[in-house]
């Protein structure tokens, strides 16, 4: 998606696509009859571990996105667009949209898809396969792609060991939510050079 389409997506369109993913998940869950796994943890470990696995999984991929070879050109300019997307939203905003896209994302991936595929073909290949799909439906370039499949393996190995649906969307709602503070307010952290000076 350009720069300029990606700053012109407002709040309402952006919750409901979001929500529209968890809609189809539901949608396939129940065509196919799948028997979800949704409550391994208790609502306060999945919130606490959540809220932690977030964080650590921005660190990690900051990190790694800070490498120079890794960090190529492209991934640091589809960043850069992701920057003037955040930055033109409020806190709130960006809260509702990471809490949006934990839900949707989760329910679809690892909710009715990793649930499918492993009921299909078996634990490891289903949680990759998940894993693949979920980095192409992220993938803005090659560099994106490998990191948003990595995260996409993690949450289903997650999911796969706790049987926490909820653990795994607080773990999506928190990493988006504490990118997208950083991308809108303190993009220099992330590398990325800041197109304007913005309060949320």
């Amino acid at each position: 998606m350009s720069a300029n389409r990606l700053r012109k997506i407002t709040l309402a369109p952006a919750l409901m696509f979001e929500l529209s993913l968890a809609l189809v998940g539901l949608a396939g869950i129940w065509l196919f009859s799948l028997q979800v796994p949704m409550s391994g943890l208790s609502y306060g470990e999945a919130v606490v571990l959540g809220v932690l696995a977030g964080l650590l999984t921005l660190v990690v991929l900051a990190g790694v996105a800070r490498l120079p070879r890794f960090f190529q050109d492209s991934l640091r300019r589809h960043v850069q667009d992701l920057h003037g997307f955040a930055r033109g939203f409020s806190l709130p905003a960006l809260a509702l949209l990471s809490l949006a896209a934990g839900i949707g994302e989760e329910v679809l991936f690892r909710g009715f898809l990793q649930t499918g595929l492993v009921e299909l073909l078996g634990s490891l290949p289903g949680i990759i396969a998940t894993a693949l799909l979920f980095g192409l439906v992220h993938c803005l370039s090659l560099a994106y792609f490998i990191m948003a499949t990595a995260l996409g393996l993690l949450l289903g190995l997650a999911y796969a060991a706790t049987d926490s649906l909820l653990l795994v969307i607080i773990w999506h709602a928190a990493y988006d939510l504490v990118a997208l503070v950083l991308l809108a307010r303190f993009p220099h952290w992330l590398g990325i050079e800041d197109t304007a000076a913005t309060r949320l």
